[in-house]
């Protein structure tokens, strides 16, 4: 059997990372904590599309459950990392910032976003386990075709050509 991971990859890029404001809102720069956070994209995807992705009532409120019961801690991290942020940012900001203090504050918020990207993997597990791979598949289809899905990077432009040269006369 060969593993897919169309359909992880799909979903991480849903989830998205914390840099990218997964779940929550973002604040504006130099704002507070982050406030409640709404629903994943994924979550809305399924409350949204259930029925014609085949995916039975009683699994949306199945994931619809999985969802809320994470959303504490998922907020909870959002707050830890908010807080390391702040502890590296005033560290870097001291005139002569200790090494040692610094290193430590990258610890805490490497620390910090490792448990935000565990609890969505969890989730996002949690979630897959729910679904067949018949709903596994249509709901990776729908989320390549909806704005929820994953961002596709364009080439860059082709570097200008340079102008033609002149023939001398």
């Amino acid at each position: 059997m060969t593993r897919s991971w169309t359909l992880p990859l799909f979903l991480l890029s849903v989830l998205g990372c914390p840099s990218e404001g997964a779940w929550p809102e973002l604040p504006k720069r130099g704002g507070d904590l982050r406030g409640p956070v709404s629903p994943p994209p994924l979550h809305d995807l399924v409350r949204e599309h259930g029925a014609s992705l085949g995916i039975r009532p009683q699994q949306v409120r199945a994931i619809e459950g999985l969802a809320e019961a994470a959303r504490p801690a998922l907020n909870e991290a959002h707050r830890d990392i908010d807080r390391a942020r702040r502890v590296l940012r005033d560290l870097l900001q001291e005139t002569d910032p200790s090494r040692d203090a610094v290193s430590r504050a990258i610890d805490d918020l490497g620390a910090a976003e490792t448990r935000l990207r565990q609890g969505e993997i969890s989730v996002l597990l949690d979630i897959l386990s729910l679904l067949d791979l018949q709903q596994r598949t249509a709901l990776a289809r729908l989320g390549s075709t909806s704005s929820h899905g994953p961002k596709r990077r364009r080439a860059p432009p082709p570097p200008p050509r340079p102008p033609p040269q002149r023939q001398p006369e």
